[in-house]
């Protein structure tokens, strides 16, 4: 078995054992956002993954060494084995996507393979974010909105 290289993107900027419930993990066709608490009520961020290929989640006690690696941070796995899969299923091979992964304690690991991924968002800057790369207002009411 081989082990793919990393690149740490960034650490979470709170232990994920301090978090007051487990992080959500919201997925549209090609958007997903990864919510999470600073440990306080009502304080929260968001990552966001643009041009989502796919996405899967492992319950932390399947995960492996190379997936626990990426405790409490966002990491990019370089020539990853499973994008250079999904690339082979597509009409166009180029793999243009990249494998992001964060682990989470007692949660697991969430494997993302998409175009883009952003720094951390507090929670009442998601919606600007949001708007902005649609160009709507939609959704402005609600700091989860797709």
């Amino acid at each position: 078995m081989t082990v793919d290289a990393v690149v740490v993107l960034w650490d979470l900027p709170i232990n994920s054992q301090e978090f007051l419930s487990a992080p959500q993990f919201l997925q549209t066709e090609d958007k997903a956002m990864f919510v999470y608490d600073h440990g306080v009520v009502g304080e929260f961020s968001t990552i966001v993954f643009d041009g989502v290929e796919a996405s899967c989640f492992t319950f932390y006690e399947c995960c492996s060494p190379e997936q626990v690696a990426a405790y409490d941070r966002v990491i990019m796995v370089e020539d990853s084995s499973w994008a250079t899969e999904l690339a082979s299923r597509k009409v166009s091979t180029k793999v243009t996507s990249k494998h992001y992964r964060i682990f989470i304690d007692e949660v697991g690991c969430y494997d993302v393979l998409s175009a883009a991924v952003s720094k951390p968002l507090p929670g009442n800057l998601i919606n600007q974010e949001i708007s902005r790369k649609s160009g709507s207002n939609r959704g402005a009411g609600s700091n989860l909105a797709l």
